[in-house]
């Protein structure tokens, strides 16, 4: 059974009952919330706000408290399932798992809310998973992807692995086997930038064919030239991203997210030359 919710998905509507919820919590206030990374970001970045006004301040915090009361309709739909699991004596013998398809981001980097950038905040998402022989709290530090829920499910239903499916089987994890998974330590993260061919209305700071996605105060989510594709290495002794543009700047961003996990730091400028070869042999490496 596969359940996908459009919660907390635009346009944040919770149902009636929920309405008065969380009415004193505001977004939280990361230490890259509200500030412009200025030349350390690319070009889209930087036509964000210094100080990110009241009004769009409000309206972050707004999004985030109606985001958090559409979730508990969410939460009902997954009491239910578990529920009724259990009434059926099924739920001993069911994995479950719960995740999502992006992360998002309120008002960090002054970008208001949306889910298109190279940080940590856009790009990770959660994954819980519940079964038989599934140890209770423990977080698997292998780096697992989007791509590794369908061989592990078809694992776990004991059906063969096709030879060209994407991604890997993290199911000896969830069973506790003492087969080896293989030795990721990195890969790769894409954006195609996006760009409307209209004008934007009370816009003319930008052309069409330029940014996308402008809902509040001009304030743009994406663009043409927000194309990038990332090598994202994560070991026990890395913990990096490392990101070039499809651009007229040939620009580059690069944070070490163990010694900067707000990734404030653009380190991209400094990667010696040895390092960047490196870079594009992950990149470009045959299967």
């Amino acid at each position: 059974m596969f359940l996908s919710p459009p919660s907390p998905h635009a346009p944040f509507t919770p149902f009636s009952r929920f309405k008065s919820k969380f009415s004193n919590l505001s977004a939280p206030r990361t230490p890259n919330f509200g500030m412009n990374g200025g030349m350390r970001k690319h070009w889209l970045l930087r036509q964000t706000p210094k100080i990110l006004p009241p009004s769009v301040i409000e309206s972050i915090d707004d999004v985030f408290r109606n985001r958090w009361r559409t979730l508990l309709s969410v939460d009902e739909m997954v009491y239910e399932v578990y529920v009724n699991l259990k009434k059926r004596k099924l739920l001993e013998n069911t994995y479950i798992f719960f995740t999502s398809d992006n992360g998002f981001h309120l008002g960090q980097f002054s970008l208001p809310w949306d889910k298109r950038q190279l940080y940590e905040f856009d790009v990770r998402v959660p994954l819980l998973v519940r079964g038989p022989a599934v140890e209770k709290g423990v977080e698997i530090k292998h780096p697992v992807l989007n791509i590794d829920l369908a061989p592990t499910f078809l694992e776990l239903a004991n059906i063969s692995i096709p030879a060209d499916v994407d991604g890997e089987s993290f199911a000896p994890y969830l069973k506790k086997s003492k087969e080896k998974l293989s030795n990721r330590t990195s890969f790769i993260i894409e954006h195609q930038g996006e760009s409307t061919n209209e004008p934007i209305p009370g816009c003319p700071q930008y052309m069409a064919g330029e940014v996308h996605t402008c809902e509040i105060d001009c304030i743009c989510e994406d663009s043409w030239n927000n194309t990038y594709t990332c090598v994202r290495q994560l070991s026990d002794k890395e913990n990096l991203i490392s990101c070039t543009f499809k651009d007229r700047e040939d620009f580059g961003e690069a944070y070490n997210i163990t010694e900067d996990p707000f990734q404030l730091k653009n380190v991209f400028p400094s990667l010696n030359a040895d390092f960047s070869v490196h870079l594009r042999k992950l990149l470009y490496k045959s299967p």
